[in-house]
């Protein structure tokens, strides 16, 4: 067993082993009952810290995969664990990329350190985090509390209801595998999924789970976890700044993998067209090495075209 402050603790244990010269962030996956937990900190994955550096954008994204999405990374892709309803302490308010992330990811419950309500930063995009994070948090039903270790005190700031079950109107695709031919994420399979995407943009992989069991992956982009399009049209149609309630198909796939415990093979995804800055940010970190783009002068903006130039230049990528 492994309670929600000694999980927190172990994040403030490493906090200032972050890299970020600012804003140092920390945060924990854990499984109450199963008594395993992961910390990380906001971190450039090794190949873009020593090829590219820390002081340069990757298009218009930061370096950095953020705390609460590495330690989902640790505990699935170097430990194999599924992450589907485990819970998740961090050391400050978590943005909304992140939120997006952890919803998908199947993350039943959010404690966040009382401290970091006071930080600077977080002050400073507290407006992102009760707009947007808690929004997300909130139709995915997710639990999020303030934990205070001194006086091992927790108080909830948003609470599901027993019985809610968040809508998720277009799931990510998992199909059993049963072919022995050696597999690549560029064939037959996505002919049969794509019209299933209605020209939508979508990636795709393959996953093997902890039994060696194989399948086909494949996500459209598509709204947050709970959002619904014909009834939260508003809030999907008006991003916020660099932020949006859509969930980018590569992040989509990614987080798929982690709530189930899925390795990606071949270290290999298929896209539809050039993922974002973030996304390629996040399968650099997600240990992603080859990336096979269908239609490679599609993206979502200039930006995206701009990191994926400096990842294959350095060789971090490569794309077919």
């Amino acid at each position: 067993m492994i309670s929600p402050f000694e999980a927190m603790q172990a994040a403030i244990n490493i906090i200032h082993s972050s890299q970020h010269p600012t804003n140092k962030i920390a945060a924990t996956i854990f499984h109450e009952k199963e008594g395993w937990s992961y910390s990380s900190t906001n971190q450039w994955p090794e190949e873009i810290a020593i090829k590219i550096g820390q002081n340069t954008k990757i298009g218009n994204s930061s370096g950095t995969v953020h705390a609460e999405t590495s330690c989902l990374f640790t505990a699935c892709f170097q430990h194999h664990h599924a992450i589907y309803e485990s819970s998740l302490c961090i050391s400050d308010p978590f943005c909304p990329n992140c939120a997006k992330n952890i919803a998908e990811a199947g993350v039943k419950t959010i404690y966040i350190d009382h401290k970091g309500f006071t930080k600077d930063f977080s002050l400073r995009r507290g407006d992102h985090f009760e707009n947007m994070s808690m929004r997300i948090a909130e139709k995915a039903g997710i639990n999020v509390y303030e934990i205070n270790r001194k006086e091992e005190r927790i108080v909830p700031i948003c609470i599901a209801a027993r019985d809610y079950h968040p809508a998720n109107e277009m799931p990510v695709s998992i199909q059993p595998v049963t072919e022995t031919f050696p597999l690549s994420a560029h064939n037959d399979h996505i002919l049969e999924i794509s019209p299933k995407f209605d020209d939508m943009k979508f990636t795709c992989c393959y996953a093997m789970d902890t039994k060696q069991a194989i399948y086909f992956l494949a996500a459209p982009a598509h709204p947050a976890i709970g959002f619904q399009s014909h009834q939260d049209i508003y809030e999907i149609a008006h991003p916020q700044g660099k932020y949006t309630f859509i969930q980018e198909p590569s992040n989509r796939l990614i987080m798929t993998a982690v709530k189930n415990g899925f390795q990606i093979l071949n270290s290999e995804i298929y896209c539809s067209e050039v993922p974002t800055s973030r996304e390629l940010v996040n399968i650099v970190g997600a240990n992603i090495k080859h990336v096979i783009i269908e239609e490679i002068d599609a993206a979502r903006d200039k930006f995206a075209h701009i990191a994926l130039q400096v990842l294959t230049e350095k060789k971090i990528l490569r794309v077919s």
